[in-house]
């Protein structure tokens, strides 16, 4: 798996998301029990966008994504956050039950 991203747009998120880096935000990858889905209100017929939800750095992120090739698999991050209600009680809860059932 190979991420991109602007690298401008990726200051621009550092200084308004409470410093969340893009290249922090890649980490959510390798999260096991990370949350992705597909973000139908924000993809169109010539992008479709995704979101996933995951640890790194030990925050829990929201990470918005599209994918640009499958091979090689390229993913291009567009903004990555602090999950903040819904999101982070979801991860929480998922990750939660996982573990009572092991």
């Amino acid at each position: 798996m190979i991420f991109d991203w602007d690298e401008n747009k990726n200051q621009m998120n550092i200084v308004n998301h409470d410093g969340v880096s893009f290249d922090a935000a890649a980490q959510v990858f390798d999260d096991y029990w990370a949350i992705d889905e597909l973000d139908f209100d924000h993809s169109t017929d010539n992008e479709k966008r995704f979101t996933i939800i995951g640890l790194a750095e030990a925050e829990i992120l929201r990470v918005t994504y599209t994918i640009v090739s499958n091979e090689p698999e390229i993913i291009r991050i567009i903004s990555a956050r602090k999950a903040k209600g819904i999101d982070k009680r979801s991860y929480e809860q998922y990750r939660n039950e996982f573990d009572e059932n092991f």
